[in-house]
This record gives C-alpha cells, sequence and structure tokens, in this order.
C-alpha cells in the first residue's frame, strides 16, 4: 500500500480466500476505504471573532491543584455517629433472598459504596442514608431490566443491608512529597507544571471551538461522500463509551439497546467524522503525515493518564479498529493547527458590541463568503484534567456517571 501511496482510514475488509496449501501461492484480496478527494476551499486568512483567552484566577488554579492532588486521596474512618452523606464511602454487607433462603446471585460482604454515585439498585442508596454505623435494614428490591445479572432482571427480591462504617475521602494539599512522587524538585516546580497543564488544556480546547466554528462554514463550500466504516467506527467508539458508563453503574447492554443507539448516535458520528475528514485533507494538504510513533505516543499517554497497561490498551485498540480512529485523530489535529494558525482571528473585548447567540446561529446557517466575520465565542475556560506537563498529570477521578439521555430505557 505504501508503494501506492495508499493509507487506510479504517479497518481492512479481507474476502474469504478458503485456506493454505502447501506448495501454492496463498492469494487473497482486501478492500479499505481512503480519505475522499476533493477541491479544498480557501483555509488561508479566514477571519473570526472571539472573546480574549481566558485568564485564571488564583481560586481556579487552587481548584485544578485540588483535582490534581485526588489521586493522592486517603479513606479516613468518619466517626461522628451521623447518617452518611453524598460524597461518603459506605461499608455494607448486601445480602438477598429467594424464598427465605439466601440468593446467592447478588450476596456480597462489606462492599464499598460512595454515596451519590449512582449505585445500581434504585432505592438502595436511599436505605443507606437512613442507616447508623452497626444498622441493618430490610426491604423488597426489585432489580431493573437491563441489570448486569440476568437471572435478577426484573425479580423482586428480600434484601438485608447491614452498615458497617462509614468514611470520609481526604483530599491532602499539593506538597513536596507529592513533588517528589511526581520526580520534580517541590511544591513550586509542581504548581508551575501545572499551570503549564492547565493552560495547555484550555488552549487545546480554544483552538477545537474556534476550528470547529471554522470547518462548519468550510463545510457548506465542499461535498464528499462518508466512508460508511468509518461512521460505523465512530458509532462503536461512541457505543463503547457508553456501555462503559452503563456497566460503571451496574447495567447491562442489551442487541436492542445497541441497535438503537446505532441510530440514535449516526447524526452526530456522520458530523464529527464530516469534521475529521475536512482536517485530515488540510493536514495532507499542508505536508502533514500521521506517524505509528505519534498513534503510539497517544495510545501510552492515555495508559499512563488512566492507569492501564500500555499493551493491554494497544491490544483492546487493534481488536476494535479504533487504532484508526486513533491515527486519523492524530492527523486531524495537526490540520486543526494548519487552520487556527493561519486565521485571522479579531479579539472581542469586554464590553464591546457582540452577536447574540441566535445571530451567531443564524449566520452559520448562512453560505459564508471570504470577506464576512463570522462571530463566535468560545465557552468559558474549561478545567480538564485529561491534559498532563511531564510527570505531572492530573488525574480525572470523576465518580458521578453520566445521566442516560440517549436511551431512557437504559
Amino acid at each position: 500500500m505504501q508503494d501506492c501511496k495508499l493509507a487506510p482510514i479504517a479497518t481492512l475488509e479481507f474476502s474469504d480466500a478458503g485456506e493454505f496449501e502447501r506448495d501454492k501461492d496463498f492469494v487473497f484480496s482486501f478492500e479499505f476505504d481512503i480519505l475522499p478527494t476533493f477541491d479544498l476551499p480557501n483555509y488561508e486568512g479566514l477571519e473570526i471573532e472571539c472573546r480574549s483567552k481566558h485568564q485564571f484566577t488564583q481560586r481556579e488554579r487552587e481548584e485544578y491543584y485540588h483535582r490534581f492532588a485526588e489521586q493522592y486521596t486517603k479513606i479516613v474512618p468518619n466517626n461522628s455517629g451521623e447518617f452518611p452523606k453524598t460524597g461518603q464511602q459506605v461499608v455494607i454487607d448486601f445480602t438477598t433472598y429467594k424464598d427465605n433462603k439466601i440468593d446467592y446471585n447478588y450476596t456480597n460482604k462489606e462492599i464499598p459504596i460512595t454515596l451519590g454515585t449512582k449505585f445500581s439498585l434504585p432505592g438502595v442508596e436511599e436505605i443507606i442514608r437512613t442507616m447508623k454505623v452497626g444498622d441493618v435494614r430490610e426491604a423488597s428490591i426489585t432489580f431493573p431490566d437491563n441489570f448486569f445479572n440476568e437471572k435478577l432482571q426484573g425479580q423482586t427480591r428480600k434484601v438485608r443491608i447491614k452498615l458497617h462504617a462509614i468514611n470520609d475521602f481526604v483530599v491532602p494539599p499539593l506538597s513536596d512529597e507529592i513533588a517528589h512522587d511526581k520526580n520534580l524538585a517541590d511544591v513550586e516546580e509542581l504548581k508551575l507544571r501545572l499551570n503549564v497543564a492547565q493552560d495547555d488544556v484550555y488552549n487545546a480546547n480554544y483552538r477545537d471551538e474556534v476550528t470547529n466554528a471554522l470547518a462548519t462554514r468550510l463545510l457548506k463550500l465542499v461535498d464528499f461522500l462518508l466512508p460508511e466504516s468509518l461512521v460505523k467506527l465512530q458509532i462503536n467508539s461512541m457505543i463503547s463509551d457508553y456501555k462503559t458508563r452503563l456497566i460503571y453503574r451496574g447495567r447491562s447492554v442489551t442487541d436492542e439497546i445497541v441497535e438503537q443507539l446505532k441510530t440514535n448516535f449516526r447524526n452526530e458520528a456522520e458530523a464529527t467524522v464530516r469534521r475529521q475528514i475536512l482536517f485530515m485533507a488540510v493536514a495532507t494538504h499542508a505536508g502533514q503525515t500521521a506517524s505509528d510513533r505519534e498513534v503510539q505516543a497517544r495510545i501510552l499517554e492515555t495508559a499512563l493518564s488512566n492507569g492501564v497497561d500500555y499493551n493491554e490498551l494497544r491490544r483492546l485498540y487493534d481488536e476494535n479498529g479504533f487504532y484508526f480512529l486513533l491515527a486519523n485523530e492524530v492527523l486531524a489535529d495537526k490540520g486543526r493547527d494548519v487552520i487556527f494558525s493561519r486565521a485571522n482571528i479579531k479579539i472581542v473585548e469586554p464590553g464591546q458590541p457582540a452577536a447574540t447567540p441566535e445571530a451567531t446561529a443564524q449566520a452559520q446557517a448562512q453560505p459564508q463568503q471570504d470577506n464576512e466575520i463570522h462571530y463566535y465565542q468560545p465557552p468559558a475556560a474549561e478545567e480538564s484534567t485529561q491534559a498532563s506537563a511531564a510527570n505531572a498529570e492530573p488525574n480525572n477521578q470523576e465518580t458521578q456517571a453520566e445521566s442516560d439521555t440517549t436511551n431512557p430505557s437504559a
């Protein structure tokens, strides 16, 4: 494929070539999608109005430090004698009964649960919040129809809950000790690294918002067919993320739900792929490429930030075809950089007249001329903790699962 200067952008589909035969050539064929070809509109010097970049306050810096320090959280017993509250950890025995006998399909001892994280069984947290250490409660619970244990789906069981402990999560302040754990000289150097990381995250989000707005304009001037294989990969990636959230909450994902999600996610997936193809085309036009080394570095960064094994993560990427998605993402990011670096950004300072969101939306719906200024206002500073500064990367420990807005029945 290198000799033909062809680069797949999605998984390869191999034909059934039969079995190997001794002393005979093995002939097979395969198909793959490549980047669509189309005439790129002029992306040089695109004009856009933006608010000036956000300057982080000291309070915002301190909040970022706190989220980074969450990876050093200690669990401390709470002996106040009060009822447990949201954000505290409780340790319980959870026993289910069927016909007055213990049902071992869902019976566990000393389960740690963080209140407020949408425990999988409706009503259980409400019961726990009325208990104190040593208390025992009994109740009837109906398991959800999509509970992960199929034997209990839709079943009503008597349950017995015993509260063993209530614990607090204590996040330590940044210190020299934490800095040394990250191979840094002291806490001041750690804070400097974190400041850079926070700025990098914001700048990346700022760039993405600006380039997305410019892409909306550019895409009105081009037309190309979306590779179905790439759309399917994007949908599968979105479904994978959705499954992870449901499994975290003790829910299962049926084949029926998956088929519904494929329909629900299609429009968003097509819009994402369409933007991505534009950015990839810009990068290619500017002579940029995405090397295997860059893709592997992105996987390594993900593995380190999530505390998972690199080889295992790489295997999952390969088996699910997500390696191609990541390679496309690396190339698309370079295309974003090209567009952003060559855009003519006009800063609108606070107090200056600015277009309303309704006017902005209306302007986006109209074809744009090269000499028109398209107003865009980036959102407030994003405080994601995904990026890292050398060894000082904030650890995202979000515990609240996202709400199921895509499929209420899930």
